[in-house]
């Protein structure tokens, strides 16, 4: 009996940063929270009346402060999410050619 193994230890293949995913899941709760606080002022600003009062430009421009911070959020965790998926695409080809 004979047995020849064409494989590769998972040692030998650079692992995924653990950290990056942990930091990915953390910041989509931050967004995700966000996001149902911008929902929550959009609507108030819907109902409000006079569009043009002092109190309705003040909330138009917090409102349009937290969009940035939203949009600046989610384009870094696109930017950590491309590094995480190019670390797991390396990770895969090493294991799958020996």
């Amino acid at each position: 009996l004979a047995v020849q193994e064409f494989g590769r230890p998972f040692s030998d293949c650079p692992q995924p940063n653990e950290s990056l995913k942990i930091q990915i899941e953390e910041v989509q709760i931050s967004i995700d929270a966000l996001a149902l606080e911008l929902q929550a002022r959009r609507e108030e600003l819907e109902r409000m009346g006079q569009k043009g009062s002092s109190e309705y430009r003040q909330k138009a421009a917090e409102y349009n402060i937290l969009v940035e911070k939203y949009n600046e959020l989610v384009q870094q965790t696109k930017q950590i999410v491309n590094t995480y998926n190019e670390q797991v695409n390396e990770f895969n080809f090493c294991i799958t050619n020996p």
